[in-house]
C-alpha cells in the first residue's frame, strides 16, 4: 500500500501561475509603450507642422507686404532723388537694377524680382518671401506705368539752332503768334487733347475721355481743361482707365450737362491764383508750367501782352512786365490761359531767307549763344536747357537696357529703314552717328527723337513726324517732309568759332562738312515744313517724366 496521494482535480502548478503573469505584465508594457510612442509621435508631427504652416503664412505675408508697398515706395524714394537720380528707363533689367541700387529690391525678408517690359505699360514684380532660410512663398502683382505729361520741353521755336539757319525756297517754317487773329495756329493758349466719351454732368461724376492725340492722356492733376466755354481743374487722372475727375474753379457744385465728342482743351500754362493786372506794372503770377517760359518770352493774358522778367520753378511763379496799355487794370480769374508768342527760328547768330517763316524770328539770340553745347562751363548748356539733364545721363541709358532706345551704328551710311517703324509709334529712339534719309527713307512716327551725329531729312510719311528731334550735329531738311513739334540742332560734332564751324575732315564714321549751318529748303508741294506743336512737345516729354507705377486690379496670384 502507497503512501503516495493522487493529485486534486482542477489543480494546476504554481510554476504555471507565475510564468503567465509576466507574459499578461509584459504585453500591457508594451502596449503602453506603443501608445506613448504613438501620441508622442503624433504630437511632435502637429507642432512640427504648426511650425511649417505658420512660417509658410509668415512668408506668404511677407511677399504680400512687399508687393502691396512697392508703388508707394518707389514714388517716396523718387521723392528724395534729384533730377540726375531719377528712374527714366523702360525696361525690366534696368528697373531691377534701379530698385536695387536704392534698397527697394528687398522688404520684410521678402525680395523682388521685375518680369515684363515698363516701356508697354504694363509689367509684373514677384515677391519671394523666405522664413527660416528654407521656406518660401511667391506673390505676383501687375503694374501699369504711366509717364505724366508734367516735363516741358524747352523748345522756344519750332527750329532751334546754335550756329546760323538759312530757310530757302518755298520751306515754311511756323512759329505761333499770341494775337488773335491768328490764321490757322491757335492762339488762346489751349490744345485740344480728347472727347467725352459719352454725355457727363460736370463737376461731381468722373468722365470717360478718348485721347485724340496719344494712347495716354496728356492730363496731369492740377492741369485746367476747357469743356466748350467752361473752364474745369483736374482734380485726377487715371492712366490706364482714361477717366478724370473735374472740379469747378469757385467750388460750386452746379452741374452742366456736355454732350458726347465734346473737345476738351488743355490749357498750355494757366493761371493757377487770380490776379491784378496793372498796365505798365509788374505782377508775380502762379502758373500750372513755370518751365513753358523763359525770361524773355512774350506773352499775353486777357487783353495785356507783356514780357517775362523771371520764372520760379520751385514756387511755380513767373514774373511779368506788363506794357503800357489803354487798359489801366484788369483782374484775371483763375484757369485763365497764359499764351507765348513762338517766333519761327531761334538761332544764336543769323537767320537766313526768313521770308518763308511764320511770326518772325528771333536771330543773333545771346541767351541761347551763351547755352554753348560744346562748353561744359555753359549753366546751362543748351542738351541740359532742353532735355532736363546732362548728355552724359541721357546716353547712359542704353547701356543699362533701355528697351525704348535703338542703338544704331551707321558709320557714315543712310540709315536702313523708316526712323517711325524702329520708333513703334510713340517711344524715345537714339541714332549713334551720321544718318540721312532720303528716297524710300523716311522719318516717321512721334516721340523723341536724339541723334549724336548729322542728320539729314529728305521726306516724312504722309502723316509727318510729331514730336521733339534733338541733333548734336548738322541738320539739313528738305523734300517734301513735315515735322510738327520742334527741331533743336547743335550744328557740329565739335568746338563752334563765330558763326561758323570748325570745318570737319571726313573719317570712317562721318562724311565731314565745311560748315554748321542748319538748312531747311523746299519747292512748291515738296516743301520742308516745321510746325510748332504745343501737344507734341507734351508727349515727347512725358517720355522723359518718372513714372508712376499703379497695381492692376484683380491680378494679385501666388505661386
Amino acid at each position: 500500500m502507497s503512501d503516495t496521494l493522487p493529485p486534486r482535480a482542477g489543480l494546476r502548478p504554481r510554476r504555471q501561475d507565475g510564468v503567465a503573469l509576466v507574459v499578461v505584465l509584459l504585453f500591457t508594457v508594451v502596449i503602453l509603450m506603443i501608445i506613448v510612442s504613438t501620441t508622442a509621435t503624433m504630437s511632435l508631427g502637429a507642432r512640427t507642422g504648426g511650425v511649417n504652416e505658420r512660417a509658410a503664412y509668415q512668408a506668404l505675408l511677407n511677399s504680400e507686404s512687399a508687393v502691396n508697398t512697392f508703388a508707394q515706395r518707389f514714388q517716396a524714394k523718387m521723392a528724395t532723388l534729384d533730377d540726375a537720380a531719377l528712374f527714366r528707363g523702360t525696361s525690366a533689367s534696368a528697373l531691377q537694377e534701379w530698385i536695387t541700387d536704392n534698397g527697394l529690391s528687398t522688404y520684410n525678408g521678402a525680395t523682388l524680382k521685375v518680369t515684363g517690359s515698363p516701356s508697354k505699360k504694363n509689367f509684373s514684380i514677384e515677391a519671394v518671401g523666405t522664413v527660416q532660410g528654407e521656406t518660401r512663398k511667391a506673390v505676383l502683382q501687375d503694374f501699369y506705368a504711366s509717364h505724366s505729361p508734367g516735363f516741358n520741353i524747352r523748345a522756344d521755336a519750332p527750329l532751334v539752332s546754335y550756329p546760323n539757319v538759312d530757310v530757302t525756297g518755298n520751306a515754311s517754317v511756323e512759329g505761333e503768334s499770341y494775337n488773335t487773329n491768328a490764321s490757322g495756329l491757335k492762339s488762346d493758349g489751349t490744345t485740344t487733347i480728347a472727347r467725352l466719351t459719352g454725355a457727363a454732368d460736370l463737376p461731381g461724376v468722373d468722365i470717360q475721355l478718348t485721347s485724340t492725340l496719344t494712347d495716354q492722356l496728356l492730363l496731369s492733376k492740377g492741369n485746367y481743361v476747357v469743356l466748350n466755354n467752361t473752364t474745369f481743374k483736374v482734380a485726377g487722372v487715371n492712366y490706364k482707365t482714361s477717366r478724370v475727375t473735374l472740379a469747378s474753379l469757385d467750388g460750386t457744385t452746379t452741374t452742366t450737362n456736355f454732350a458726347a465728342s465734346t473737345p476738351i482743351r488743355r490749357v498750355d500754362s494757366a493761371v493757377t491764383m487770380p490776379f491784378t493786372q496793372v498796365s505798365g506794372g509788374l505782377s508775380v503770377i502762379n502758373v500750372t508750367d513755370p518751365e513753358y517760359f523763359v525770361d524773355g518770352s512774350r506773352v499775353r493774358v486777357g487783353n495785356m501782352t507783356g514780357t517775362v522778367v523771371s520764372t520760379d520753378e520751385t514756387n511755380k511763379r513767373v514774373t511779368i512786365n506788363w506794357d503800357v496799355s489803354t487798359t489801366l487794370t484788369a483782374t484775371i480769374p483763375e484757369g485763365a490761359a497764359i499764351a507765348r508768342d513762338v517766333k519761327a527760328v531761334q538761332s544764336g547768330y543769323g537767320v537766313t531767307g526768313q521770308d518763308q517763316t511764320y511770326n518772325g524770328v528771333s536771330a543773333n539770340d545771346t541767351r541761347l549763344r551763351n547755352m554753348n553745347p560744346f562748353n561744359s562751363n555753359s549753366n546751362p548748356d543748351l542738351f541740359t536747357f532742353v532735355l532736363g539733364q546732362t548728355k552724359a545721363q541721357m546716353l547712359s541709358y542704353p547701356s543699362i537696357g533701355w528697351d525704348g532706345w535703338v542703338d544704331v551704328t551707321t558709320t557714315g551710311q543712310n540709315f536702313n529703314g523708316k526712323v517711325g517703324e524702329a520708333l513703334g509709334g510713340k517711344d524715345i529712339t537714339f541714332i549713334d552717328g551720321t544718318t540721312g534719309l532720303s528716297g524710300s527713307q523716311e522719318l516717321c512716327g512721334s516721340g523723341l527723337l536724339i541723334v549724336k551725329g548729322n542728320l539729314t531729312v529728305n521726306g516724312t510719311c504722309a502723316e509727318g513726324f510729331s514730336g521733339a528731334i534733338y541733333v548734336m550735329g548738322d541738320y539739313d531738311q528738305q523734300g517734301n517732309s513735315r515735322i510738327r513739334g520742334a527741331v533743336i540742332a547743335e550744328g557740329a560734332t565739335q568746338i563752334i568759332n563765330g558763326t561758323e564751324c570748325v570745318p570737319i575732315p571726313p573719317s570712317s564714321t562721318n562724311p565731314g562738312g565745311n560748315d554748321c549751318d542748319t538748312k531747311v529748303a523746299g519747292t512748291g508741294q515738296g516743301q520742308g515744313k516745321i510746325t510748332f506743336d504745343r501737344a507734341a512737345l507734351l508727349a515727347a516729354g512725358a517720355l522723359l517724366s518718372p513714372p508712376t507705377f499703379d497695381p492692376v486690379a484683380g491680378t494679385w496670384r501666388q505661386r
